[in-house]
């Protein structure tokens, strides 16, 4: 779920083939819909940035040939959304993110070395883009005022005593992929 920033056909003459910019608190990714996406590739049609997207989809990561590491999804659905909805969500997915790393750190050592060994760290990068993205909440300005606002600092307040890393700098979104 983000906002729309941009929607152009890269397709060909033949062939119309969408590819939407959406922005979240995490960063970019991309949505391409064309004719085996039917009904997403027509809801997308219909798209003026900016406006808040939920999108259900198949991820993929691929590489650019800068080295680049960009996300896209292939739509399975697709809905127009209003801000309040997307504000909690993405407090939500963040609740929820730091409740996994803590039930993640609160396991046996074997788990936890497991984890370390797949991510490469103990859940605190996750943790700080969730802090992340909860900050960015805080810091809009009447979307953030929807939710309770002293719920959201809560979560900060607990994340950061559990020792995450929330000091409100952008997490780099190459790292989480690659993680």
């Amino acid at each position: 779920m983000g906002t729309v920033t941009d929607v152009e056909d890269v397709g060909t003459d033949d062939q119309e083939y969408l590819r939407v910019r959406v922005v979240d608190p995490t960063g970019t990714f991309w949505v391409y819909a064309g004719q085996y996406q039917h009904e997403a590739l027509k809801k997308l049609k219909k798209i003026q940035p900016p406006e808040f997207l939920a999108v259900i989809g198949k991820p993929r990561t691929y590489k650019t040939d800068d080295g680049t590491i960009n996300v896209s999804l292939v739509p399975e659905d697709i809905g127009v959304v209003d801000i309040s909805t997307r504000d909690i969500w993405v407090f939500e997915a963040a609740r929820r993110t730091l409740e996994r790393v803590e039930s993640a750190r609160e396991t046996s050592p074997k788990v936890a070395a497991l984890a370390r060994e797949q991510y490469g760290h103990d859940g605190s990068y996750f943790a700080h883009v969730a802090a992340f993205a909860l900050q960015n909440l805080l810091d809009g300005d009447e979307s953030a005022t929807e939710l309770d606002a002293e719920t959201i600092e809560e979560r900060l307040e607990e994340a950061e005593a559990k020792g995450d890393d929330v000091d409100g700098e952008e997490p780099e979104q190459e790292t989480l992929i690659e993680d």
